[in-house]
């Protein structure tokens, strides 16, 4: 397959239903990620084929995701988000994290995202459990569908997510390293991942979306 860089544009923003500025800013971040998650579901259903075989190369993504309007895992979901910044000219960059802390630094692959504003994570592969972009170093909170969500500094390069839903205790989402990863820090996990029997993820069958519920902007100060 063979495309260019405006067809690409075009196409995946046709797939998302975005149809505002592209101009690389918060504002354009924010709506990107939200018609993201409301469009494209988190599914493993390649994964629990006998013949997959981990795959995120562009034009693959791209084919899977935007023509085919299916989903998929973190790291699919996640470099083709990534795939779709950069087309845009946002200056960005993958990172990586854990949900437990016994497990690899690289068993969740997401974005960060270098604005005017500070650092931002860039999120669309959490399943149902939907992230906003959240400003690194800040003291910022954001409640976006349903949930409020906001990260604290672990040391100079860690940091971890928190969320928390209405009537529900804070809970822990992930730990995760600023450190900007490649490709290839991260495939040896995500076949780990994808091999029968290793994780849930490999087990059963999950397809899930964020239902389309409004996104309130940041709140200042931590929670109580």
């Amino acid at each position: 397959m063979s495309i260019t860089k405006e067809q690409f544009i075009s196409e995946y923003l046709n797939r998302i239903g975005y149809h505002g500025s592209t101009a690389p800013c918060l504002e354009t971040l924010v709506g990107l990620q939200r018609r993201h998650v409301y469009s494209v579901p988190f599914e493993n259903l390649d994964l629990l084929k006998p013949a997959f075989t981990p795959n995120l190369d562009r034009d693959h993504l791209f084919e899977k995701i935007v023509r085919q309007r299916r989903g998929g895992v973190c790291y699919e979901l996640n470099t083709s988000f990534y795939n779709l910044l950069t087309a845009l000219r946002f200056s960005a960059c993958q990172i990586s994290g854990r949900c437990r802390l016994d497990t690899p630094i690289t068993g969740h692959v997401f974005t960060l995202v270098h604005l005017a504003e500070g650092d931002y994570t860039a999120d669309v592969g959490y399943g149902d459990n939907a992230v906003p972009p959240l400003r690194i170093g800040s003291d910022e909170v954001v409640t976006a569908y349903h949930t409020t969500s906001w990260l604290e500094r672990e040391d100079e390069d860690l940091m971890r997510l928190y969320q928390r839903r209405p009537g529900e205790e804070a809970a822990f989402q992930y730990q995760f390293s600023l450190t900007a990863r490649e490709r290839a820090d991260y495939m040896d996990t995500f076949r780990f991942s994808a091999a029968p029997g290793n994780t849930p993820f490999s087990e059963r069958h999950i397809c899930c979306r964020t239902g389309g519920r409004r996104y309130r902007s940041a709140l200042p100060g931590r929670l109580p």
